[in-house]
């Protein structure tokens, strides 16, 4: 489809960011403040861009307690090693509706592969995936609500992500509760914008500037539906100066471009909320104190000195082996000490230190070992349940950010034919996201020890009554397990194979029992000719 450009952006496109920057104006003044604590690296919420002169310095001076940007570091890393672990495929497709141990098993190995092919895609270096997500969720854990943008790229025919600051970005979202209006802003000189826009028509004002002159740009993606369905496109793409009122493209996407997890969210509220806003007042409180803190230590070291004014000749030196000068009969210095207690004040600090870590959920993430030896059940049975308390946060994460990049991630992929081609008689059936991270596994994981604490419940008992098992179907029993614990399809026989198995067992029995009642009647027969030779059946 041919771009469309306009020299002027429309008053309903304008009214829009104009509403969406007037809905975030109440959430800048908190989130500059955990900036200054938890992410002083990132830009500031008191511009629309990144302020030039702040690129490259120090911009950590609020904080004197490092506890809280550990603990936002510590569940960041938690949350991208047991969701996205890069080691291991942490994700399944399904068919919506249809059990896994329910689909053919030609369906289930092309969905094995299908996955396989996205799971490289992720991976890939090129697409920087896994290098943009570990910015999104610091940004999710300390601010509430990350941002993550996922395209095709035609230029390296990959998937393309990249994380952009909660600074730079307005949202707003739709009937459903999902976000789906994005506005970003970011910075071009003239001579950039000539470059990426050549074909826009630009203002008077626009021309006259010189090359390096600035101007902020805002990226806007909409539902095609808020505009009247003119375009073909699902997602309206529109890129314009708003000062200007200067349109520089129009266009589209197929899909949502922007994935925006939110940590919670509370009624009539479209930002989330996060554990940095939770742990704030605690975080200003203990980097008071710690400054406090370092003051009165600095003047129980070096305190004030009381002295004659006219005794001693100034100034006065602290350094080693230093001479001082003082008139005959004058009264030594003494210090002037403030009596303070480190010992409340380390208390208190460590209280808070404790609290901001639990806000962080540290203590779910990072237990004590136990000194004893643990059995690997053990183990595993405590990461289990460590991974449960966690299901609140990670069910959210997996809806409103994993599956909507994962289904476009396939879009893009079935496009540009890079999917094996489907099995003949492959349902027509929308795909599902199946999890298989370890916090999914950790959900999935009660089913499957279901029945192997059954099967262990009645081994002793099968010793008194082999029977007590008759009543259970052994193969699709391990069919079941199979799907439960993620195993490979590769490795498990088809139905029609197990079928073919079934019967085989089947006539080789009756082989068998035919075998042994041939012996029998030979036997028998023996038995008879034999009686008959000794006169006995005359």
């Amino acid at each position: 489809m041919a771009t469309v450009r306009s020299k002027k952006v429309s008053n309903e496109m304008s009214e829009a960011y104009s509403r969406a920057q007037t809905r975030r104006s109440n959430w800048q003044t908190n989130w500059e403040s955990v900036r200054k604590h938890l992410r002083p690296n990132v830009p500031s919420f008191q511009a629309r861009t990144t302020h030039r002169g702040e690129r490259g310095n120090q911009l950590s001076d609020s904080i004197y307690d490092s506890t809280a940007p550990w603990a936002l570091e510590q569940l960041a890393s938690g949350l991208y090693s047991h969701m996205t672990d890069s080691t291991s495929r942490w994700f399944s497709l399904g068919l919506r509706g249809v059990p896994m141990d329910k689909l053919p098993y030609e369906a289930r190995e092309w969905l094995e592969a299908v996955a396989d092919r996205m799971y490289q895609e992720f991976s890939n270096p090129v697409t920087r995936f896994q290098q943009t997500l570990k910015e999104v969720f610091l940004d999710l854990c300390a601010f509430g609500t990350g941002i993550q943008y996922g395209n095709w790229d035609p230029k390296t025919k990959t998937m393309s992500f990249r994380s952009y600051a909660l600074s730079t970005v307005s949202i707003d979202e739709g009937y459903n509760g999902m976000v789906d209006t994005v506005f970003r802003d970011f910075e071009m000189t003239k001579r950039q914008l000539l470059q990426e826009f050549p074909d826009a028509d630009m203002t008077d004002q626009v021309d006259a500037a010189p090359e390096d002159h600035e101007y902020i740009v805002t990226h806007a993606v909409r539902p095609n539906s808020d505009f009247g369905g003119k375009l073909d496109k699902k997602f309206k793409s529109v890129h314009f100066i708003d000062d200007q009122k200067l349109e520089l493209s129009n266009s589209g996407y197929d899909t949502f471009p922007y994935q925006v997890p939110r940590w919670t969210t509370m009624s009539g509220e479209v930002y989330g909320r996060g554990p940095g806003l939770t742990a704030l007042p605690d975080i200003r409180l203990l980097n008071i104190m710690y400054k406090e803190l370092i003051q009165a230590a600095q003047l129980a070291n070096r305190p004030p000195l009381v002295l004659d004014d006219d005794g001693f000749m100034l100034p006065i030196s602290y350094q080693p082996a230093s001479i001082l000068f003082r008139t005959p009969g004058t009264a030594d210095p003494v210090p002037l000490l403030g009596g303070g207690n480190f010992g409340i004040t380390l208390e208190i600090m460590n209280q808070k230190r404790d609290q901001i870590a639990k806000s962080f959920h540290v203590d779910w993430l990072l237990r004590d070992k136990k000194k004893e030896r643990q059995s690997v059940m053990e183990i595993n049975d405590d990461r289990t349940e460590m991974l449960k308390q966690l299901s609140s946060i990670t069910g959210r994460l997996e809806s409103d950010h994993f599956s909507p990049t994962i289904k476009n991630t396939f879009f893009y992929l079935a496009r540009a034919n890079e999917l094996p081609p489907k099995p003949e008689g492959f349902p027509d059936v929308e795909l599902d996201i199946i999890y298989t991270s370890p916090a999914a596994k950790a959900q999935m994981a009660t089913k499957a020890d279901n029945i192997t604490r059954y099967l262990a419940d009645t081994a002793p008992l099968q010793a008194l009554d082999p029977r007590i098992l008759e009543g259970v179907d052994m193969p699709a029993l391990g069919q079941v397990l199979a799907v439960l614990r993620d195993v490979t399809p590769s490795v498990l026989l088809s139905p029609a194979a197990l079928a073919a198995e079934k019967k085989k067992r089947e006539e080789a029995a009756n082989s068998q029992a035919q075998v042994e009642q041939t012996g029998q009647i030979a036997g028998a027969l023996k038995d008879v000719a034999g009686a008959q030779s000794m006169g006995l059946g005359a």
